[in-house]
C-alpha cells in the first residue's frame, strides 16, 4: 500500500478526529500523521482515540498492503499502560493472523505489520556509515580533546533522545 493510497484510505478519519476534545491543540490529519521512512509507510496514532485508532487497523485490511509501521507511543503519560497500544496491538495481531501476515514491535512505541517481513527496510545506519562516523569522531577528538568531548556528548545525547522517542 503506497503512501497516497494509505492517506486516501485514512482521510475519512479526519472529520471524527476533529471532534476529539484535544483536536484544537493537536489535530490529527493524514498530511501530518502519515509519512514514509525508507520506503515504509508510517502512521502516527497519537492524537486519535482508541476507537479511531482501531479504524486505522481496519483500513490496513487491504490486498495492496506490503508493510506499515504504526506509532502507538509507549504510554508515558498514562503510567506505561497505554489502552491505545494494547487495543491496537490486539487488533493488528488478529488482522495479521487472519491474513497470514507478520507483526512485531520495532522499538518501544512502534508496531509493524507486513505481508512479507523480508520486504521491510532494516532500521539503522549501514556499517559503512557507522565506520565513517566513528573515524570522524576519532579525528575530531585527536585534533581537540575538548571539542571532541563536546561532539561525543552531543552524539550520545542525540542517540538517547532518538531511543526515548
Amino acid at each position: 500500500m503506497n503512501l497516497e493510497r494509505l492517506r486516501s484510505a485514512l482521510s475519512d478519519l479526519e472529520a471524527p478526529a476533529s471532534k476529539l476534545p484535544w483536536a484544537g491543540d493537536r489535530p490529527w490529519r493524514t498530511e501530518t500523521h502519515t509519512w514514509e521512512e525508507a520506503g515504509l509507510a508510517v502512521v502516527d496514532l497519537h492524537d486519535l482515540s482508541v476507537r479511531l485508532a482501531l479504524r486505522v487497523v481496519e483500513a490496513l485490511d487491504d490486498d495492496e498492503l506490503l508493510a506499515v509501521c504504526l506509532i502507538t507511543g509507549r504510554g508515558k503519560h498514562v503510567g506505561g499502560h497505554s489502552r491505545l497500544r494494547r487495543s491496537v496491538t490486539e487488533a493488528l495481531r488478529e488482522l495479521a493472523e487472519r491474513r497470514g501476515w507478520a507483526t512485531w514491535s520495532r522499538g518501544p512505541g512502534r508496531l509493524m505489520v507486513a505481508v512479507d517481513a523480508a520486504q521491510v527496510p532494516t532500521e539503522g545506519p549501514s556499517v559503512l556509515l557507522v565506520l565513517v562516523g566513528a573515524l570522524l569522531l576519532v579525528a575530531v577528538f585527536a585534533l581537540s580533546p575538548m571539542v571532541g568531548g563536546v561532539v561525543v556528548t552531543a552524539v550520545v545525547c542525540a542517540a538517547v533522545w532518538r531511543w526515548l522517542r
